[in-house]
């Protein structure tokens, strides 16, 4: 399971490979914790980055992956995060 706190790898896969993620960020979904960046590097047959997110007061965070894809389009994934 990803933990808040500790880096934790994020692989797209599939798709276009014409189509690159030009703006990815996290960012709290129940609670404003800040949006972080997160850059997708081109890996094997997809796009792949390392990412961080800080500890929540809950035990169990929600954090919404956003990413804008050089086609224009918007897509976003949810993520659950356990506190540690």
């Amino acid at each position: 399971p990803v933990r808040a706190e500790r880096d934790f790898i994020i692989r797209l896969e599939g798709g276009d490979p014409g189509i690159k993620p030009i703006k990815a960020w996290l960012e709290g979904r129940d609670m404003f914790m800040g949006t972080i960046p997160v850059n997708f590097e081109s890996s094997g047959n997809g796009w792949q980055a390392n990412a961080l997110v800080g500890s929540c007061t809950s035990p169990m965070m929600v954090w919404l992956l956003n990413i804008e894809w050089s086609n224009g389009q918007r897509q976003q994934l949810a993520l659950s995060v356990a506190r540690e």
